[in-house]
């Protein structure tokens, strides 16, 4: 199943056009991360990513917020799942 129909289904956003911006642009993220060119393998990790992206788009990152006293808090990096995935594919790239 591609990445574009997985998405969809898994998060029920049909916005075909702004899911193919986000797969495109984090396909470009994970070759940088990766150091290599895009592989098929890769496909889940992006899948995951593009669902983070779309869940928290609009949001600008904000995990937490309190109106009275004004305190937000950010993300600053992917989930553990999501690092672990890349952190695997970093690590079989050394191997190879």
């Amino acid at each position: 199943m591609d990445i574009l129909t997985q998405v969809k289904i898994l998060t029920g956003k049909t916005d075909e056009a702004l899911i193919n911006v986000l797969i495109e642009k984090t396909k470009a993220e994970v070759v940088t991360i990766c150091k290599r060119d895009y592989i098929e393998t890769m496909d889940n990790v992006v899948s995951d990513m593009v669902i983070w992206k779309l869940n928290t788009l609009g949001t600008d990152g904000i995990t937490a917020q309190s109106y009275n006293g004004i305190s937000e808090n950010y993300l600053d990096n992917y989930p553990i799942s999501i690092r672990k995935q890349l952190s695997a594919l970093t690590i079989r790239v050394r191997l190879l």
